[in-house]
């Protein structure tokens, strides 16, 4: 789990970054499989974590966050049913 402490322009910045890939997320994997994704950003590194129905939508998942600014890193913490 990400470190939750913040100042409260890292919140702001982190909480666009999270609200930009839920977004992207919902887009690409539709609100069923979105919904199974919980995004933390910490200082623009971004953990993806939940169960998901396969490895296809971890892969998706992983390449959808990538496309948003701000990312420098992701940290994967999906699974598989």
């Amino acid at each position: 789990m990400l470190n939750r402490h913040r100042t409260a322009t890292e919140y702001s910045k982190n909480q666009t970054i999270t609200t930009q890939i839920k977004q992207a997320l919902n887009k690409k994997l539709g609100p069923s499989e979105a919904a199974k994704i919980e995004v933390t950003t910490y200082k623009h590194v971004v953990e993806l974590s939940g169960t998901v129905d396969n490895s296809q939508i971890i892969r998706d998942a992983i390449a959808t966050t990538k496309t948003v600014p701000g990312v420098n890193k992701i940290e994967n913490a999906l699974l598989t049913r």
